[in-house]
Order: structure tokens, then sequence, then C-alpha cells
């Protein structure tokens, strides 16, 4: 970080880019190998390989004592603790309101038929009170998953459709159009002060088009010394 620190301008720092791009991809053909020499000999899958390859190279990382809690604050982390995480957030929750045997079914038997057994214990969790629930909770988990499909339908109006659109009249991106929208419900609809967020974008854009002209630039120069 020192020596960044001391690039007095872009060419220099793009200089310095480039030559750890050269040593990632330098990196990157001897892992190459690695693997290579490792299938050849064992037979294995190479999909197999790589999973196993991350999960070796980041086992522990970001451990707060064990593998379920992780430290938000490192920005490397176990590859795998996740899923374990989400697994336990995920039973938990269905745990609570007495879901688990309704939802995991399918999930755990087909687990089962390829060798991995899950077995829950309902005591070691905190329940609600569900039988008290009215209208029952099995009617309201069926509404509730009609307004959330509800909404995902519309999300996905505006992602295929508006934005789309907004592409073809060469207003802006499609992939841009969300926030764009966003920024019009804000500033124009809600009548709430955008000031500051346009201008941030704005000057965004405008680093961006300068440095997309510095290198244009200089590779028409490139290729003119070239010829």
């Amino acid at each position: 970080m020192s020596e960044v620190n001391e690039i007095k301008n872009a060419e220099e720092l793009l200089n310095a880019t480039v030559d750890v791009l050269k040593e990632k991809k330098n990196t990157g053909k001897a892992l190459a190998e690695v693997t290579k020499r490792v299938l050849d000999q064992s037979g294995g899958d190479k999909s197999n390989w790589r999973i196993v390859t991350k999960v070796c190279a980041n086992k522990g990382r970001a451990w707060l004592g064990n593998p379920l809690d992780l430290d938000k604050e490192v920005e490397h982390k176990d590859s795998i603790s996740p899923l374990f995480i989400k697994l336990l957030a995920t039973i938990t929750a269905l745990e609570e309101f007495n879901q688990t045997d309704e939802v995991l079914k399918e999930y755990l038997d087909a687990l089962q038929s390829r060798g991995i057994t899950i077995t829950i214990d309902h005591n070691a969790f905190e329940h609600a009170d569900t039988d008290s629930i009215e209208p029952p909770i099995d009617e309201e988990l069926e509404s509730t998953k009609s307004y959330m499909r509800t909404i995902e339908n519309y999300s996905d109006e505006i992602k295929n459709e508006h934005a789309v659109r907004a592409n073809e009249l060469n207003f802006c991106s499609a992939n841009s159009y969300m926030s764009i929208a966003q920024l019009y419900k804000r500033g124009v609809v809600d009548g709430k002060d955008i000031q500051d967020t346009c201008q941030d974008i704005l000057t965004d854009h405008e680093m961006f088009d300068t440095a997309v002209g510095l290198i244009q630039s200089q590779a028409q120069t490139s290729m003119g010394a070239e010829a």
C-alpha cells in the first residue's frame, strides 16, 4: 500500500495495476498446473476438485471462535460457513413457527437418499404459539405467498419490460433504469431533495468518462506508433 501511495499520476497507477495483473495471471497458471497434475494422477472430477480447493483454502477465515460466527469486517471469509449459517438460521426460523417438518421433509429426504442424514432436535429451539393465530397459520402463509409472488411479478415487469423499453428509447441502459426510476420517484414524485445524490452520480460519470477518454487517446497514439 505504501508503494501505491507514492504513485503521482493515473498512467503510473495503470501500469502498476497491469504489473499486478500479470503476476496474478502467472500465479493462475501455476495453480492450473497443480490442478492438472492432481486430476491426471487421480482421475478425479475437475469441478469437485475446484470445490475442495476453495473450501480448504478458505477454511477458518474470519471465524469468531467457530464456523457459525464470522467477523463481518474481514474481507475474505470461510467459503462454506455462510451455507451452514444460513441452514441454522432457516431451521431456527422454521422451528419457531413450527414449520420444519412441513417445509423441509422433501429436502431432508433427498439428502438422505444421497447418504446424508440430518437430525433436528425440536426441543433445542424456541417455539411461538402458532395455535393461537387466526386465521390459521397455514392460511396466512398462503396469503403471504400470494403477495410475495405478486411483488415478484411487478419487479419482473419493470426489469424485463420497462427497463428494456428505456434502452430502446435511448433514455438509459436497461441495467441503469431501476436506479434512474428510483431517483425520479424520490425527487419528482415524492418531492425529496436529491441534489447531492444527482451531483455524486454526475461526478462519478464524469470521472469515468475522463478515464476512458484518456485510455482511448493513448491507445490510438500507441496504434499509430506501431503502424
